[in-house]
């Protein structure tokens, strides 16, 4: 008994090593053709393209918002009754 534990021990330590090997074994895939002039092929990839660009304008806007909430709110609560950093922070909020 104390050996078929062993031996499934063994054999399954055998098997988590040998599956991610059998699992990169694939065919190797066919290269570009060096003729692509660029990552745009086509109409669909031109707008996957302008897609992505947007994504990434849209993210930068978001913090560069959020980053001007938070200097406003420290303006406000450090502005201790200056009426003029209290005015900087209004107009930095809007």
């Amino acid at each position: 008994m104390k050996n078929a534990k062993k031996l499934a021990v063994a054999a399954g330590v055998v098997a988590s090593l040998v599956v991610p090997v059998l699992a990169f074994a694939q065919l190797p895939t066919i290269a570009p053709s060096p003729n692509v002039a660029g990552p745009v092929t086509g109409t669909q990839s031109f707008i996957n393209l302008v897609n992505q660009i947007l994504f990434y304008v849209a993210v930068l806007f978001w913090i560069l918002a959020a980053g001007f909430v938070f200097y406003a709110a420290i303006l406000y609560v450090t502005a201790a009754g200056n009426e003029d950093q209290v005015h900087k922070a209004s107009h930095t909020l809007l």
